[in-house]
């Protein structure tokens, strides 16, 4: 134990002794440095040199100078891709842009398919004439509607006839479709009196029973109207109305009717 304490002290003196006291100058070289130091006053009794038995050997290693730098080695390869991260929140909403431009005006497009067929179309004309023409262009004078019961012939246009040939005019219509005359509305400037009345009806051909009629009938009238009834007419008919007075009306009258023409078209074919 006591030899241990005894290392123990020379080893610290010999470190005081190291760098405290003057030491011999010595070059300065990489080797390790070993001094020889008393066991009992510890005073250093050689550097380098091989130490007798009642000295203690304490060896020092110096720190050797800074080496070259190594050289560069290749960078390794690329590590393999990390996992996708967790999405991060949606961020606000940015400000509307400004409106671009109008782009230009795209090429026309293929043509759509045929429609379907159309509905048949109506065609509606009023017809009016009268007894009160006047003596031009080889018409001649026209008759009123006389208070012998004779007939008086009316075609559409102011001119009246006592024959039919003479005023009925012919109208065209679909040779299938046809068409239609109603609401014969007449007016006259006498009424026939007491004694009798006026009667008018649309004549087609020389059917002139067809069953569209009106009658002015009293004193304080001067009109009359069948709005209800119609007759059918056909492609190339010839129309007109007929007018006499029936018992003894006391005046004879000129008179002026209308009635409405409806003819059925069917529609163009779908090309």
């Amino acid at each position: 134990m006591q030899s241990l304490r005894m290392f123990a002290l020379a080893a610290g003196l010999a470190v005081v002794g190291f760098f405290s006291a003057p030491a011999p100058s010595l070059a300065v070289t990489q080797s390790n440095i070993t001094l020889c130091i008393n066991r009992r006053n510890g005073a250093i009794k050689g550097i380098n040199t091989a130490c007798k038995p009642a000295q203690v050997n304490v060896t020092w290693v110096p720190s050797g100078l800074t080496g070259p730098q190594g050289l560069q080695e290749p960078a390794g390869p690329q590590g393999p891709a990390g996992s996708v991260g967790l999405t991060g929140p949606t961020g606000p909403t940015g400000l509307t842009g400004a409106q671009g431009p109008q782009g230009p005006t795209g090429p026309i497009g293929p043509t759509g398919p045929a429609g379907l067929a159309g509905s048949n179309g109506v065609q509606m004309e009023v017809l009016s004439g009268g007894t009160w023409g006047v003596t031009n262009a080889g018409f001649g004078t026209s008759v009123p509607i006389n208070v012998d019961g004779s007939p008086t012939f009316m075609g559409p246009g102011n001119s009246s006839k006592l024959v039919q040939a003479a005023v009925a005019v012919p109208f065209a219509a679909d040779p299938v479709l046809g068409g239609t005359l109603s609401h014969l509305n007449v007016v006259v400037d006498q009424n026939p009196g007491p004694n009798g009345h006026f009667e008018f009806e649309v004549c087609i051909n020389s059917n002139c029973d067809t069953g569209l009629r009106c009658a002015v009938t009293n004193t304080s009238s001067s009109s009359c109207s069948d709005l209800i009834d119609m007759t059918a007419i056909s492609d190339g008919d010839v129309v007109s109305v007929v007018g006499r007075s029936i018992g003894s009306p006391a005046n004879e009258a000129d008179a002026a009717w209308s009635m409405v023409l409806t003819r059925t078209f069917p529609p163009p074919p779908v090309e």
